[in-house]
């Protein structure tokens, strides 16, 4: 956990939290510090957010229309010694959500520093759909009337410091905002290329792609250029064993015979 980001992501329709920084029940303390999560929305989910362990950031987030306490920010007793308790010094900010609890249900005091978040401290949501322009069709900007929103915040180094107006808005979005949830990037799948028609130098790298992984329906695909298509294929188990060859690597075969463990692939 320590080090890792979670961002700029819609978590929704799940019977599930959107995120959990977990920890075993019968040993709370064993949950890790310094998670960030930030700017992403979540609704129709069990719980948006359950946060345990210590030192964690909670920034900017829009949660609403989940089952339970929006974002769980645990109060955990640890057993004696150490002794102490969990969240002490996590830090929850600029978040929109209809309830902010210390508890997995019901209202409770949310332990660590805790500033410019808009939620309900009782068992009633706070409404924050409502804040919102056109959360049904995936707007979930503020909508010009929200002032418990706009300028809102508090500016928060490296998470909202592009901000428009005097101050940041609490939530996911700025008023006006246009942020894509998700990654953005496109793979290379292909990277290499033949430098002549049927001929591979020494030392040119290809890719042979074998999917799915783990396999599904019991096939597995095999993606390789036609030029290369009378390599000679061998599988083996982890033990060393072959249980596969093929004179011709086919674009499919079946796996149903083999035993559910690794197996390693050899083409020549």
């Amino acid at each position: 956990m320590r080090g890792s980001e979670v961002h700029h992501n819609w978590f929704h329709d799940s019977p599930k939290s959107g995120t959990r920084y977990d920890a075993p029940v019968s040993d709370p303390e064993l949950a890790g510090k310094k998670g960030l999560i930030h700017h992403n929305v979540m609704w129709n989910l069990s719980k948006a957010l359950m946060i345990k362990g210590d030192e964690q950031q909670i920034y900017n987030n829009t949660c609403f229309n989940n089952t339970t306490n929006d974002i769980s920010v645990m109060y955990e007793v640890y057993a004696d010694p150490p002794g102490g308790s969990s969240n002490g010094l996590t830090i929850t900010k600029n978040n929109a959500a209809d309830k902010i609890s210390g508890h997995r249900k019901n209202p409770q005091t949310v332990p660590g520093t805790v500033s410019h978040n808009i939620y309900s401290t009782t068992s009633t949501d706070y409404g924050i759909k409502n804040l919102l322009n056109d959360p049904d069709n995936y707007d979930f900007t503020p909508k010009s009337t929200s002032t418990q929103l706009i300028d809102a915040g508090t500016i928060i180094a490296g998470i909202n410091d592009d901000f428009s107006g005097s101050a940041p808005d609490i939530g996911a979005y700025e008023i006006g905002d246009t942020w894509t949830a998700g990654v953005t990037w496109r793979p290379d799948f292909y990277p290499w290329s033949f430098l002549s028609l049927g001929t591979i130098e020494n030392n040119q790298e290809i890719e042979i792609k074998v999917f799915p992984n783990p396999v599904d329906n019991q096939v597995l695909n095999i993606s390789i250029p036609n030029d290369l298509k009378t390599l000679h294929l061998t599988a083996f188990n982890i033990r060393g064993q072959k249980v596969l060859e093929f004179q011709h690597i086919p674009n499919s075969l079946s796996v149903s015979s083999l035993t559910k463990v690794i197996f390693f692939s050899l083409f020549k």
